[in-house]
């Protein structure tokens, strides 16, 4: 999966389960590591507002 695909994939895996999730369940559902995790939230978080992300 690329970066950018994750990132989407981020953002769409809390909406449909409409609960909190963890940086650990978000890690398995994406197969990734939980610091992958930190670091995309982290790159959203910058990347907020910015359009051409979207």
């Amino acid at each position: 999966m690329s970066g950018k695909s994750r990132l989407f994939e981020l953002l769409s895996v809390p909406r449909a389960r409409r609960r909190p999730v963890t940086a650990i369940e978000l890690a398995c559902d994406l197969s990734v590591s939980k610091r992958s995790v930190y670091r995309d939230i982290e790159t959203l978080r910058l990347l907020e507002g910015h359009q051409k992300f979207f």
